[in-house]
């Protein structure tokens, strides 16, 4: 019987101030693969955990915001890819073997600033492949994955996951928590996948204020 594989997702907000924390983290709870969106790393990042690899995707303009990096443990057989990066989406993407197929497995993370097109999102999810998991800070708002709201984007992706046949998976709980209390909770991030209907997955959050934590247990 294969290995259950656990794959984590956070906004980190910043990584190389969260080394220790992460670290612990990853230890305790024991995953495999740790997603990381807004990560703020540069050419210049370097940074260690122990027993796992990490691999990075920085703002194209480099300088240290937004940014994906996925922290994979040694012990996985990978293949690393050449990462998604545009002035709105930067994905870090790297192929895993597990059985019965090769997957790829993605972080992402969006500006919420920019106006991204269906074409544009479908350019960037028809990139990862048939068989493949994209998850963290897509910035992105809608009913379906259980946002508070529909905002234009969100309309534009979603059209984007159904005219291709892909899946969305949501814990249908806030991932965002705005520094004015005044505002409510939102979800922005969530995993979108396509040709691994047949795997089981699990969801659960782990949530701490001004941080959170997808499980993606499989």
């Amino acid at each position: 019987m294969a290995k259950s594989l656990r794959i984590a997702a956070w906004n980190s907000n910043g990584l190389h101030n969260h080394v220790q924390e992460i670290s612990l983290f990853l230890t305790t709870n024991k995953i495999d693969i740790l997603l990381i969106s807004e990560s703020h790393s540069t050419e210049q990042t370097v940074i260690n955990v122990p027993c796992y690899t990490i691999y990075y995707a920085h703002h194209r303009d480099g300088t240290a915001h937004a940014g994906s990096d996925i922290i994979m443990g040694t012990t996985l057989k990978q293949f690393v890819l050449e990462p998604y990066i545009t002035n709105k989406i930067q994905s870090t993407i790297i192929k895993i073997t597990t059985m019965p197929r090769t997957i790829t497995i993605a972080a992402i993370y969006s500006l919420p600033k920019h106006v991204i097109s269906s074409e544009e999102y479908e350019d960037f999810l028809l990139h990862l492949g048939p068989h493949f998991l994209v998850a963290c800070d897509w910035n992105v708002k809608h009913t379906a994955w259980e946002s508070g709201l529909t905002t234009p984007k969100g309309r534009n992706l979603l059209h984007v996951i159904q005219h291709n046949n892909l899946n969305y998976l949501s814990t249908g709980e806030p991932t965002y928590w705005p520094a004015d209390l005044k505002k409510t909770p939102d979800l922005l991030d969530f995993a979108v996948t396509n040709g691994v209907s047949g795997i089981h997955i699990q969801l659960r959050t782990r949530v701490r204020p001004q941080s959170s934590h997808h499980h993606l247990k499989h």
